[in-house]
C-alpha cells in the first residue's frame, strides 16, 4: 500500500511535478571602465529536495549572472569582466509547480 500522507515527500500523489522554490538575493560585481560597479538582483532556484547543495548555490549564481546580462541589455558579454557574485540571502518560498508560482505573472502579462 501507497503512502498516503501528504507531508511525506515520497508520497507521489503530493509531489508529483513540484519543486522547492527558493527566492534567491544577491549582486554582481563587474568591472567597467570607470572601475568595479555593483547591481542588485533576484532570481528564483528550483530543487528537488528542500535543501540547497553547493552545486545548487553555483546554479544560483548563474542565474544571478544571466539576470545582469538579461538586464544589462546592450554589449558585448564577453567585454564584461565578473568579479563576484554575492548572494546575500535566500529564502524558501515552498513546494509548488512552476505554474502555480507564476500564475499570476502570466495573468499581469509579464
Amino acid at each position: 500500500m501507497q503512502n498516503e500522507n501528504p507531508f511525506d515527500s515520497s508520497a507521489n500523489t503530493f509531489t508529483e511535478g513540484k519543486m522547492h522554490h527558493h527566492l534567491i538575493s544577491g549582486e554582481i560585481f563587474a568591472l567597467e571602465d570607470d572601475g568595479v560597479g555593483s547591481i542588485k538582483l533576484n532570481t528564483v532556484l528550483l530543487t528537488e529536495e528542500n535543501r540547497i547543495t553547493a552545486k545548487d548555490i553555483g546554479k544560483a549564481q548563474q542565474a544571478l549572472q544571466m539576470q545582469f546580462f538579461k538586464r544589462r541589455g546592450n554589449g558585448n558579454p564577453e567585454d564584461i569582466k565578473i568579479v563576484d557574485v554575492f548572494i546575500s540571502g535566500i529564502s524558501y518560498l515552498g513546494l509548488m509547480k512552476s505554474s502555480f508560482f507564476a500564475k499570476d505573472l502570466k495573468n499581469q502579462g509579464v
